[in-house]
């Protein structure tokens, strides 16, 4: 009897044993399969054309559903905009400041009127978006122009055709920019109007199948 529970005893401590040893090889991998982070530099500020207006949504409901967004065009580095303001083109100007606000490399950030869903931050001077008239929106950074698209504000009494080669924008729709037309933002071709907003985010597959221009 005593011999039969030493041996017991013995196997059971093996067993042991091969668990011991099986959360170590465990631990081996587990340690393997760590995932490494991109780590970027220190922020900067941005370069003309580096951080760009990339969408806009009107709203008849009122100025503080409205929102836009910013793209940081750079491939390799972040980018502060302190410092920096949006604002529209009309006298006096309607303006926002956008200081605190970072941009990761090729990333989106979104701002809005204080009942603007979806959007990053809702401290923005709503009346910044047209609505009713066409103006610019421009990003200004220590008094120089970083970004300015004039966006033509379409009723349903206006001639569509006349505006070719105008970046639109629709009541109740966001004008989009596709990024990869980055370089012709000023004209209608680099953007498309949708019913879909994607704030923080780039432009919904069925922008693909139709530019601004188009519409």
């Amino acid at each position: 009897s005593s011999s039969t529970e030493a041996t017991t005893e013995s196997s059971s401590s093996e067993v042991s044993g091969d668990e011991s040893s099986s959360s170590e090889v465990a631990g081996e991998a587990s340690s393997s399969s760590e995932v490494t982070e991109t780590v970027y530099g220190s922020p900067r500020a941005p370069e003309a054309g580096e951080v760009v207006i990339s969408e806009v949504y009107t709203t008849s409901d009122g100025a503080d559903y409205r929102f836009l967004e910013f793209y940081n065009a750079s491939t390799s580095d972040s980018v502060t905009l302190d410092d920096c303001i949006v604002r529209d083109g009309t006298s006096g100007g309607n303006k926002t400041a956008l200081d605190g606000i970072t941009i990761p490399p090729n990333g989106y950030y979104s701002l809005g009127g204080e009942s603007a869903e979806g959007v990053d931050d809702t401290t923005l001077t709503g009346a910044v978006i047209p609505y009713g008239k066409s103006k610019a929106i421009m990003v200004v950074c220590d008094n120089a122009v970083i970004d300015s698209v004039y966006f033509t504000y379409v009723s349903s009494t206006k001639d569509e055709s006349t505006l070719t080669d105008s970046v639109k924008v629709y009541v109740n729709k966001s004008t989009h920019l596709l990024v990869s037309e980055i370089e012709n933002r000023l004209t209608g071709s680099a953007w498309c109007n949708s019913e879909t907003s994607t704030p923080s985010a780039a432009a919904p597959e069925d922008c693909f199948a139709t530019s601004n221009s188009d519409e």
